[in-house]
């Protein structure tokens, strides 16, 4: 394997590892039903499925938006910081569902690691907004700020119209649940804000530069 590819992966293995067992969940159809969010399970003690729920998905479209979204913007966080990117994971993980549970008792079952893509958005997005504020580096600065605005304006058009901006929801047979991204883009902000100290991209370079010369 290419040594800068191994070093890809090493240094992103929380990423692509969620992403496989995505995949993996999605080849096997059979499995989605105990592992998805039922409120109705959950209630009897089915505790799992707070974290497993994230992992399903409802069809080939829903997961593909989905694997795409945290494979692109999950291996840059990863390599700024793993900790943060893990909190903010955890943090989605957790309250999603519980958020879902209190606040929506008519949402049934919920799949998809698109609240954990807006986590990760929003962490990448603030993490950037701090790091060009600091470096007065203003064009990346309303870069990010953009993005920001954008995505609040998806998630706003979602509780507008009841629609998936990307996802055909009624071909995929499941109920949107904007309240789910709302979760992600504050703990995604929260985890983003906390610390203002960004670790740059290099972080990782000098274990990858050991790989390399290997």
């Amino acid at each position: 394997m290419n040594a800068s590819l191994l070093c890809h992966l090493r240094e992103t293995r929380i990423t692509w590892g969620l992403v496989l067992a995505a995949v993996a969940l999605c080849c096997l159809p059979a499995a989605s039903p105990w592992l998805e969010y039922d409120r109705n399970m959950v209630a009897a003690g089915g505790i799992w499925r707070v974290l497993t729920c994230h992992l399903t998905h409802f069809n080939w479209d829903h997961l593909i938006w989905d694997a795409l979204a945290l494979g692109a913007l999950g291996a840059v966080c990863e390599r700024r910081s793993r900790w943060r990117y893990v909190a903010c994971l955890l943090g989605c993980a957790v309250v999603i569902p519980a958020i879902l549970f209190i606040a929506q008792p008519e949402m049934l079952r919920y799949r998809g690691l698109s609240g954990l893509d807006t986590g990760v958005f929003t962490l990448l997005a603030w993490g950037l907004l701090l790091e060009k504020w600091r470096d007065r580096d203003w064009l990346w600065l309303a870069i990010a700020l953009l993005c920001l605005v954008g995505f609040a304006g998806k998630i706003l058009f979602e509780f507008t119209t009841g629609a998936s901006l990307f996802v055909d929801s009624e071909a995929a047979n499941f109920t949107p649940a904007p309240i789910a991204h709302v979760v992600g883009l504050v703990v995604g902000g929260l985890v983003g804000i906390w610390n203002v100290k960004v670790s740059p991209l290099h972080t990782n370079l000098p274990k990858c530069s050991k790989l390399l010369a290997a």
